[in-house]
C-alpha cells in the first residue's frame, strides 16, 4: 500500500520532467538546425520580427495605414528577401566572398523596405496633420461662418460639407466690390466645394468666386438670370454647375476661365446672348431643345439656331497626342466665328463651300495636320496674335475658287496644296511658292536633305515668316537675287552656313524685318549700305560656335557692313547685337 501511495505522489514530477526532458531535445535539434542554418536566414529572422514590431507599434499612432504597411512589408520581405538570398546564399556556399556579397544584398534590400515602412507611416502622419490643420482653421473661424453681400443678400458656411450657400433677393450688384468683398472669399477660398444658389437671387456678380480652386459643384437657384464676367474664372476643380430649372439668359465673357474639369453644360431654353466663356474650348455645350436662338450637336458644338455659324467646337481639345481627330463641318454652315477653333487640336479639318470666308484669329488653332477647303471657299486668312502660342498647321489644300489669301496664312503652314495652274500661285522647282508674278516668295519649301537655298530671280520681296521653317543643317549657301528689296518678319532662322562660308545680302536690299537670322551659325555676314531699315533681335543669338564629337570650337561672326557705325545705328531698330565682331566700310 505504501509502495502504491509513493508511485502515485512522484507521478507527476515524472510526467513534468519527461516534458522538460522533450523539450530539452527539441531545443537542441532546433540549435543543430540553426547552427547549420546560414547566416542571412538567421539575421533575416530578427529582421521580420523587428519590422513587425515596428509596424505593430504603429496601430494606435496611425490606425488607418498600420496593416497596410504590415501587409506591404511582410510582402516584400518574403517574396524579395527570402527568395533572392536563398538563391544567393545556397550559391554562395562554394566561396566565403559570395556568402558575403548575398548577406550585403539581403541587408540593403531589407533596409530599403523598412525605410519604405517608415515613408508610409511618415505620409500618414503628414496627411492627418493637415487634415487637423484644415479642421482648426474651419473652428478658429466659427466666428464668421455668416455675412452679408450688399443690402440684400446673406451668405452661411456650413464647415462640416464645406458648403457656401447664398440666400435672399435680387442681384448681387456691387457686394464684390475689390475694397468691400465678403469675408468667405479670403477665409474660405480654398475650402469650398459646394456653392448653393437661393432661389431669389437673380445675378452672380463679376469675378465672384475667382480662384476658388476647391470649389466641385455649383447649384443655381431657380430665379438665376445672368452670370458675370469671370465669375468662375480659375476654379480647376469646378466640375458641375446645375442650370437646367433656371431662367438663365447670359452668361459672362470668360465666367469659366481656366475651369478644365468643367466638361459639360446645359444651356436652358431661357438663354439668349453667348459670349466667349473659356481660355479653351473644354466644355460640351447642351442646348435645350425649346431653345430658339442656340442649337448644340452630338460632339458639344454651338451653332446659331439656323446652323448657319459655328460659334464653338470643343471637337479634339482631350485628344491625346498624334491621334486627334478628323472633323467636318456642316454644310449648313456659312461661317466660322473667329473664337470657334479655340484651342482645338485635328488631324483633319474639312470645311465646306458654303463658308465663303475662312478667318482665324489668335493662334486660336493649336495644331491641324491638314486643312482641307471645299470648292467654294474664297478667302484665307490667320491672324497669328500670340507669338509664345504659335499655331501650326501641316498643310492646307485650296481650292480653284480662293480668290484671296492673306500673307499671315503662310506663316503658319508648312505646305500648300493647289492645283496648277492657279490664279493666286506658282510653284517652283525646288517646291516653294511664289506669288503668280513671282515677285513675292510665300512659302520656302521645306526640305531636310537639301544643302542650299536659292531664291529665284525677279523676287522682289520676301513675305513674313516665308523661310522660317527652312532650319537647315551644314548649308553650303543661300543665294538672294540682286532684284530683292524686302525680307520680312521671322525669315532666315536657325540655319548653320559651312565653317568659312559668307552670307552676302544684295545690293539694292531696303528692308530687313524683325527676328531676322536668329541663331544662325555664320562665319561672316555683309549688310549693303542700301539698307534703310533693321528690325529687333537682329542677328540675336547669331555665332559662329561648332560642335563635333570631339567636342565644341567657339568664335565670333564677323559683321561687315558697308557703310558706318553711326548710319547702322540710325537704321537699326534695337541695340547692336552682342556676341558678334562688328566691322564697317566696304
Amino acid at each position: 500500500m505504501k509502495k502504491d501511495r509513493k508511485k502515485a505522489k512522484h507521478t507527476p514530477k515524472t510526467v513534468l520532467t519527461a516534458v522538460w526532458n522533450a523539450l530539452k531535445t527539441a531545443g537542441k535539434a532546433v540549435w543543430k538546425v540553426l547552427r547549420c542554418t546560414p547566416r542571412p536566414f538567421v539575421w533575416l529572422a530578427r529582421k521580420i520580427g523587428a519590422l513587425v514590431c515596428r509596424v505593430w507599434q504603429s496601430r494606435k499612432t496611425h490606425p488607418s495605414v498600420w496593416k497596410k504597411a504590415l501587409l506591404a512589408s511582410l510582402a516584400v520581405l518574403l517574396a524579395g528577401n527570402i527568395a533572392m538570398s536563398a538563391v544567393f546564399v545556397a550559391y554562395s556556399v562554394r566561396t566565403r566572398r559570395d556568402s558575403e556579397w548575398a548577406m550585403s544584398y539581403a541587408v540593403s534590400t531589407a533596409d530599403t523596405a523598412a525605410e519604405a515602412a517608415d515613408a508610409a507611416c511618415s505620409e500618414s502622419a503628414r496627411t492627418s496633420e493637415r487634415t487637423e490643420r484644415t479642421l482648426q482653421n474651419w473652428k478658429y473661424r466659427e466666428s464668421v461662418y455668416t455675412g452679408t453681400i450688399g443690402d440684400n443678400l446673406t451668405w452661411e458656411i456650413n464647415p462640416e460639407s464645406a458648403s457656401l450657400t447664398i440666400s435672399g433677393e435680387g442681384e448681387m450688384g456691387d457686394g464684390f466690390d475689390e475694397n468691400q468683398k465678403p469675408a468667405f472669399t479670403m477665409l474660405y477660398r480654398n475650402f469650398i466645394r459646394t456653392i448653393n444658389i437661393g432661389s431669389a437671387v437673380t445675378s452672380i456678380a463679376p469675378y465672384a468666386f475667382e480662384d476658388f480652386t476647391a470649389l466641385e459643384t455649383v447649384n443655381l437657384g431657380s430665379g438665376m438670370e445672368t452670370i458675370g464676367d469671370g465669375a468662375f474664372s480659375g476654379c480647376s476643380s469646378l466640375s458641375t454647375v446645375r442650370t437646367g430649372n433656371t431662367p438663365l439668359i447670359t452668361i459672362g465673357e470668360y465666367a469659366f476661365c481656366g475651369c478644365s474639369s468643367l466638361k459639360d453644360l446645359f444651356l436652358p431654353q431661357t438663354f439668349e446672348e453667348y459670349h466667349r466663356m473659356s481660355d479653351y474650348n473644354w466644355v460640351r455645350f447642351r442646348v435645350d431643345e425649346g431653345n430658339g436662338i442656340f442649337t448644340a450637336d452630338e460632339e458639344g458644338c454651338l451653332y446659331t439656331d439656323d446652323g448657319e455659324t459655328l460659334l464653338y467646337c470643343p471637337v479634339g481639345i482631350d485628344a491625346e497626342y498624334s491621334r486627334y481627330p478628323d472633323y467636318v463641318i456642316p454644310d449648313t454652315v456659312c461661317k466660322l466665328d473667329e473664337d470657334c477653333f479655340r484651342g482645338n487640336c485635328f488631324n483633319c479639318l474639312i470645311i465646306p463651300g458654303s463658308v465663303k470666308s475662312v478667318c482665324m484669329k489668335g493662334a486660336l488653332l493649336n495644331w491641324a495636320d491638314q486643312i482641307i477647303l471645299r470648292d467654294g471657299v474664297e478667302s484665307l486668312s490667320i491672324e497669328n496674335t500670340n507669338e509664345e502660342h504659335y499655331m501650326h498647321i501641316g498643310s492646307i489644300k485650296i481650292p480653284d475658287s480662293m480668290k484671296t489669301i492673306d500673307e499671315s496664312v503662310y506663316g503658319v503652314v508648312d505646305a500648300i496644296e493647289f492645283s496648277e495652274p492657279n490664279r493666286l500661285l506658282m510653284k517652283a522647282e525646288d517646291g516653294s511658292i511664289y506669288s503668280k508674278d513671282g515677285k513675292t516668295l510665300y512659302l520656302a519649301a521645306r526640305n531636310y536633305e537639301r544643302t542650299s537655298f536659292t531664291v529665284r530671280e525677279g523676287t522682289v520681296r520676301i513675305a513674313d515668316g516665308a523661310a522660317r521653317n527652312l532650319s537647315l543643317s551644314d548649308c553650303g549657301s543661300i543665294s538672294l537675287p540682286d532684284s530683292l528689296e524686302y525680307i520680312g518678319d521671322d525669315n532666315f532662322r536657325c540655319i548653320e552656313l559651312r565653317k568659312g562660308k559668307t552670307l552676302t545680302l544684295p545690293d539694292g536690299l531696303k528692308h530687313i524685318g524683325n527676328r531676322c537670322f536668329m541663331s544662325m551659325t555664320v562665319s561672316k555676314i555683309r549688310i549693303p549700305d542700301s539698307v534703310q531699315y533693321i528690325g529687333e533681335d537682329f542677328l540675336l543669338y547669331t555665332n559662329d560656335t561648332r560642335c563635333t564629337d570631339n567636342g565644341c570650337t567657339e568664335s565670333e561672326t564677323v559683321v561687315v557692313f558697308d557703310g558706318s557705325e553711326a548710319e547702322l545705328r540710325q537704321i537699326c531698330e534695337s541695340a547692336l547685337p552682342d556676341g558678334v565682331t562688328m566691322q564697317y566700310g566696304k
